[in-house]
């Protein structure tokens, strides 16, 4: 897949979620949360990963709200 074809497929696919993700938007915002406290956003957010095929590590760095999330064999790691 040439970086065209990867665009198209990226913009079709946000098109196709993009509710999910103003939801969890909304969720994380009816339910603010003090900082390094964000157990229930960390939660949400871990969630909507799972469900779209992230591997997640959960507690990074012996936080309990901090989380890593992969998809695909690539290695590269999204951390938060």
């Amino acid at each position: 897949m040439d970086n065209f074809q990867l665009k198209q497929f990226m913009e079709k696919w946000i098109d196709n979620n993009k509710q999910e993700f103003f939801d969890l938007a909304d969720d994380i915002w009816a339910n603010p949360e003090l900082g390094l406290e964000e157990y229930h956003s960390s939660a949400a957010i871990i969630k909507v990963l799972e469900k779209h095929g992230f591997t997640v590590q959960k507690g990074v760095g012996g936080m309990p709200t901090a989380f890593a999330a992969k998809r695909g064999c690539s290695g590269a790691w999204l951390r938060a």
